[in-house]
């Protein structure tokens, strides 16, 4: 869909393994890695269906680069007596490639919860917006942002409800979780906004 467009040119990290079944369909589960400008590595759950992985079966090779095209996807889990949001990239497209590293996701959508401003010790401005975007069949995927700088400012006054249209990279971050049985290290997926379409944004 034309409101949620993901393009990723990396190096695929592990091996495609069977995900589970959707109206007939085999979906696979990987890996892709693409590096930043800076040099730090996002490391990126992707979900490709089968008849597509079928199309680029060279793919199915762990350090090969590929470039993939689809949309950022969430769907809510239920494990250890709380629902977890488990965020994926899943492929329409996947090719073989030699183009450099390529992060890139344009999002439009509803805030669908107030945004929260804060000020990091090095005096960054960051807002964390969680982002509600349609798909078919009434459905929503529920994706969260951080919005960087003047744009923080901005879009901290913004509502539930309130349009929303950004482009920018998909991120993964880890962190250290500490819980009854110790410190466990975990991985979040999230958008890092690089951009605001001021036109497709407005406040209610």
């Amino acid at each position: 869909m034309k409101n949620n467009i993901v393009n990723i040119i990396g190096i695929i990290t592990s091996k495609f393994e069977f995900s589970h079944v959707t109206y007939t369909e085999n979906f696979y589960k990987a890996e892709i890695c693409t590096q930043r400008k800076s040099g730090v590595y996002d490391i990126l759950p992707i979900l490709v269906p089968e008849h597509k992985l079928r199309e680029f079966s060279e793919c199915n090779v762990i350090g090969t680069k590929a470039e993939i095209v689809g949309s950022f996807r969430s769907r809510n889990v239920f494990a250890e007596g709380r629902s977890h949001l488990i965020l994926y990239i899943l492929v329409d497209s996947i090719k073989v490639t030699e183009a450099e590293d390529k992060n890139y996701i344009y999002l439009d959508g509803f805030v669908c919860k107030k945004p929260v401003y804060r000020v990091t010790p090095l005096e960054k401005k960051i807002t964390d917006v969680l982002l509600a975007v349609n798909r078919n069949y009434n459905r929503s995927d529920y994706i969260p942002t951080l919005v960087w700088g003047n744009n923080a400012e901005y879009v901290a006054n913004m509502e539930q409800g309130d349009k929303l249209a950004i482009s920018g990279r998909v991120q993964s971050r880890y962190y250290k979780k500490v819980s009854e049985d110790g410190i466990e290290e975990r991985v979040a997926y999230e958008v890092s906004v690089g951009w605001i379409d001021f036109d497709l944004s407005t406040i209610i």
